[in-house]
Parts: C-alpha cells; structure tokens; sequence
C-alpha cells in the first residue's frame, strides 16, 4: 500500500512540475516575440487549461500541506494578469461619468453572414444589434456576392445610415463599419501575402471624434485544416506519411500565421500611437489574451473586458469554450461602462462583443 501511495505522489510530482513548467513557458509569450522562437505563443495557447490545473494542484498541495504548492503559487502569480482577461468579478455597472455621452460600439466576425442565405442572416444580425441599442458596428468577413450585393446589404443595415466599407478587391476579406453617427474619412490597410486586413475611420460622438480601428488579423486557417486532419484520421487507406504530412502542414500554417500576426500588431500599434484622436480598437485578433500580439495591442489601451466586462469570456463558439479571440480596446480618455460577448448561433463561429462607453462632451 505504501509503494503504491509513493508511486502516486511521484507521478503528481512530476504532473505538477510539467503543468508549472508549461504555464510558465506560456506566460513568458507576452515578454519574448515569437520572433525570437514559436515555443512561447504555442505554450500560451492552452493557457486557461494549464492554470486552471495549476489551480487546482495548488489546491490539492496546500489541503496536503506539501511544499510542492509552492511551485503552482509561483506560476499562478507569474500568469495573474491573464487571469483577468478571461475572468472578472464585476457585479454592477458604474455610472455614467458627468459631461459624458454614452454609446455602445459592436465587433462581430460575420463569416460571409453564412455565405447560403445572407438576406435573412443580415436582417437577423440588424434586429439583434437593434434590440442591443448599437451605434457603431464593425464587422469582419464581410462579404456580398452577386445575388445579395453591397445595396442589399446597406438596406439591412438602414437604421446605420452611416457607413465606411473600404475593400478594391473580392480577394481580401473585407471589413465595414455601420454608425449612427457621422464617419468622416478612412483608410483600408492591407496585409503583405494575405487575405486578411484592417481599416480605420473616424466617427464623432457626442461632437468627439473617435479614430475607429477594424481589425482581423491573420487568420489561422485551422478550420478547414481541421476537416482534413480528421478526414486522414477516420480513412482506412491513410497512412502514417500522410498524417504526418496533415500535421507539418498545420504545424507551418500555424507558424506562418504567428509570424504574420506580430507583424500586423506591429503595425497597428504604430497607427493607434500616431492618431491625433482617442481611440477604439475592434476586431478579430485570431489571439488568445496570453501571448505576445494581444499584449502589443494592449500597449497604451485598455483591453474593454478589464475595465467593464464580468464573468467569463470566450468568443469562439468552438473547442469547448476556451478561445477568447475578438476584442474591443479603448483609449484611457474613454470610460468603460460595460462589456460582454453574447451567445449568438445566427451564421459565424464567432460570437459579437458589444462595450458600452463613455464619451467626454466637447
């Protein structure tokens, strides 16, 4: 009884000391770019797995009264700032501060409204984002097509009767942007070798102009390299080379997109620096809050869920709820009222953030 007892603290010694060691390689994807080595964004992505067995080891060391607990204690003190990017005990709003003017700004990765019956998806998303009280809406994958044009979809969208949807090309991704309010201006940045882009408009709230980013950044493509790793899994007449084929394929997709990912954060954190306005900054990250892309955005903004948001976050319908993928960040001159991402099964795996601020009256 008592090998079989030491056999087992051996082997929750060394869980402990793998799931510490993995959380901490993580953890350090917000200081070192992947530039550097791809270890760090790929140890940060099962990041909420990883703490929360920290969590619990720590738990499960300290009821044992072990000193093994200090080990989870250190990691789950090393990571505390991804904590609050997934999770925020929040229990009321604040009020709205005197001379400011509230409105609510939306982000939502569309997914080609569902590509089959974009007419009734987009009215769908209009009457939801209606029932939400949205002024400002920014959508990515936002596509038209032939039998449903860019005519048709502005009429679906007739209660923004402002609007900036800037794409010369059916080979990009596009993004827009729906308002209540006057845009003024505007610019569509593309991305070197991809599909994906960003743009930026200016919008005036309340007499204040607002420099507005719309962002998707590279997206991961692990969607449709899902179906084809799956496919080789279940087929009878796969073999060994072509699955491991299926997995260098993703494993340098994955790279690529990392790579391309830190370069397009670079970018728009120059853009968001040099803007003579406050700032938003919405869109599809295609990044966790644990790595290195997430915090350079974050650089001089403050991520919308950390100031107003409460409970837990995801936005990506899939993998069990764990990704949290699309954001809203605001300049520190704007106040954050509140902050959610709703459950919305309309066309997109995604699920819209809509944020509540306040503008400072001028």
């Amino acid at each position: 009884m008592a090998k079989k007892l030491n056999i087992a603290h051996r082997i929750l010694v060394t869980i402990t000391i793998l799931v510490a060691l993995l959380a901490f390689t993580g953890g350090l994807a917000k200081y070192i770019s992947p530039r550097v080595s791809v270890i760090f964004p790929f140890a940060a992505l099962p990041m909420l797995s990883s703490m929360t067995l920290n969590l619990l080891l720590l738990i499960y060391w300290s009821i044992r009264r072990k000193y093994w607990a200090l080990l989870p204690l250190g990691v789950v003190l090393f990571n505390f700032s991804y904590i609050g990017g997934v999770v925020q005990l929040r229990f009321s709003k604040p009020d709205l501060l005197p001379g400011h003017k509230s409105f609510k700004i939306a982000t939502y990765n569309v997914k080609e409204f569902g590509r089959e019956d974009q007419a009734a998806t987009s009215w769908q998303i209009a009457e939801f984002m209606n029932r939400e009280q949205v002024d400002v809406i920014c959508f990515q994958e936002y596509q038209d097509y032939e039998h449903f044009n860019m005519d048709s979809m502005k009429m679906s969208f007739r209660n923004w009767p402002y609007n900036a949807i800037l794409a010369d090309t059916l080979d990009l991704l596009r993004l827009a942007v729906f308002s209540k309010f006057p845009v003024e201006k505007g610019e569509l940045i593309k991305y070197k070798d991809s599909g994906n882009c960003m743009m930026w408009c200016d919008v005036v709230v309340n007499n204040t102009r607002l420099r507005v980013f719309n962002v998707h950044l590279q997206t991961t493509g692990l969607s449709w390299k899902r179906r084809e790793i799956e496919q080789e899994f279940q087929s009878e007449q796969s073999t060994m080379e072509k699955k491991n084929k299926v997995f260098k394929e993703t494993f340098d997709l994955l790279v690529d997109g990392i790579h391309k990912r830190i370069v397009q954060a670079d970018n728009l954190h120059r853009l968001v620096e040099e803007s003579p306005y406050p700032v938003l900054v919405c869109g599809d990250l295609n990044s966790p809050p644990s790595v290195y892309t997430y915090f350079k955005i974050n650089e001089g903004l403050k991520d919308g869920f950390r100031t107003a948001g409460h409970g837990y976050a995801y936005t990506f319908r899939f993998y069990k709820h764990m990704l949290r993928l699309d954001y809203i960040f605001h300049s520190e001159s704007l106040q954050g009222i509140d902050y959610y991402s709703p459950e919305l099964d309309v066309c997109s795996d995604h699920n819209p953030v809509i944020m509540q601020l306040g503008v400072p009256q001028q």
